[in-house]
């Protein structure tokens, strides 16, 4: 599945409009680098870290097999914003990401196709142990 991350990651990178709603941060593996926007899209295990908000969260989910060539992968995608921040910019931004993944089909070096379909978003929550809020949209990939 991390190929299928990486793909994710890069359909978000590339839509301007998405960089453009998101905090500067340094790249994820190395915190003293250079700080733009397109570094706030990160791995779901960088979080503990100190970023600046919003930023998005890219986290695999579970891999079944549908049968002898279908399989279906579940992503999550999480926003966060500062806690005394409204919800909106998080539902903005996932609504973009939304618009750019629901129904998007790409291909993977190991895989035919690809098909994302986003299934829900979560109402917004506290991440107590980040003290930021968040809201989480789960996807399903169905993948030959």
């Amino acid at each position: 599945m991390r190929k299928t991350s990486e793909a994710i990651y890069n359909i978000l990178v590339a839509d301007n409009s998405l960089i453009s709603m998101l905090a500067s941060n340094a790249p994820f593996y190395n915190p003293s680098g250079t700080k733009t926007r397109s570094n706030s899209i990160i791995p779901a295990d960088i979080v503990e870290r100190a970023l600046d908000t919003p930023f998005l969260v890219i986290q695999e989910g579970s891999e079944s097999m549908l049968d002898e060539h279908l399989r279906s992968e579940t992503i999550f995608i999480r926003c966060y914003n500062d806690r005394v921040k409204s919800y909106i910019d998080i539902n903005k931004i996932l609504d973009r990401v939304q618009t750019l993944l629901h129904e998007a089909q790409f291909s993977i070096d190991d895989r035919t196709l690809v098909r994302c379909q986003w299934e829900t978003t979560l109402p917004g929550l506290l991440d107590e142990s980040i003290g930021l809020k968040f809201k989480e949209s789960r996807y399903r990939l169905l993948v030959l």
